[in-house]
């Protein structure tokens, strides 16, 4: 038998990796609101460091 996970494992991988309206809304007015609900925006300072300039 697998073992249970927990209820915010599972909502925190759902809104960070889905595609759906309502989590593609609720990333953006976390972003927005620059909450650190999830390390979304963590994760995004990450990703800007890795971003080379396409000046």
């Amino acid at each position: 038998m697998s073992e249970p996970r927990r209820l915010g494992d599972i909502m925190k991988e759902y809104i960070l990796n889905s595609d759906d309206d309502f989590a593609v809304g609720l990333r953006k007015l976390l972003q927005e609101h620059k909450s650190d609900l999830f390390g979304l925006n963590e994760r995004n300072k990450k990703n800007k460091k890795d971003r080379k300039d396409d000046k």
